[in-house]
């Protein structure tokens, strides 16, 4: 048998050319994180799945403002997440499997408010059934005096129903309430202009304007209210 180098020499052996190297394929970019100021069909599509799973980013326009924002806060506070109002890789992991609210009472009305000031979460529920969730803010715990009157910004726990309601603005001692229902003598939830991720109110709980006319339409007078921290 003649040696390979033999063959090679005389063109009696061809060799086959090396096959080209396949390249691995790119791994795919990550996507891009959406916060306040993000524009573009992923903000929409953003809002469209908050609506989804019940919170109130306001209309799927591709602006991410301030309601969005608010909504993604209740959102990574529901669901376990530093609420930065940011929605990064974690965040859009949990908005694929995300976690629902968890109940505040064990033996609750089946139509009800939820109010879990300790998370800065309202939930509405009719009939057991989640319709409404939304970022809150409530009791700052801090001592104030104001038009005379002197006291602690805390709001008050335990179970409540809906007395009376005010449609519109309304001015108390304490400031301005868009379309507060009261729950409680002169404690309400309603829409405000200054809803940040902190408490900072006088005790009532503070919701995002737009939330404001959403609850008043959802939740009529009589209608438990439940306040735990």
């Amino acid at each position: 048998m003649f040696p390979r180098t033999a063959l090679l020499a005389a063109g009696l052996l061809v060799l086959a050319p090396a096959a080209p190297a396949v390249a691995a394929p790119a791994a795919a970019p990550a996507p891009a994180a959406l916060h306040l100021g993000s524009d573009g069909p992923d903000v929409t599509r953003l809002q469209r799945r908050l609506k989804a799973l019940h919170y109130w980013p306001g209309e799927a326009n591709g602006r991410f403002r301030e309601t969005t924002r608010a909504a993604v806060w209740a959102f990574q506070h529901v669901n376990g997440l530093k609420a930065t109002g940011v929605v990064d890789a974690r965040t859009q992991r949990a908005l694929r499997h995300p976690h629902g609210p968890h109940r505040l009472v064990r033996r609750s009305r089946p139509t009800r408010v939820d109010i879990d000031l300790r998370h800065r979460v309202l939930v509405v529920y009719k009939a057991r059934r989640v319709v409404l969730i939304s970022h809150l803010s409530s009791g700052s715990g801090r001592h104030f005096c104001q038009a005379g009157r002197c006291g602690v910004a805390r709001t008050p726990t335990g179970n409540f129903r809906v007395e009376r309601r005010i449609n519109g603005w309304h001015k108390s001692y304490l400031g301005w309430m868009y379309r507060p229902l009261y729950f409680h003598g002169g404690f309400a939830m309603h829409g405000s202009l200054d809803v940040p991720d902190r408490d900072v109110s006088h005790g009532c709980v503070r919701l995002p304007m737009d939330v404001g006319d959403r609850i008043y339409g959802l939740v009529r007078n009589g209608t438990a209210v439940y306040v735990r921290r």
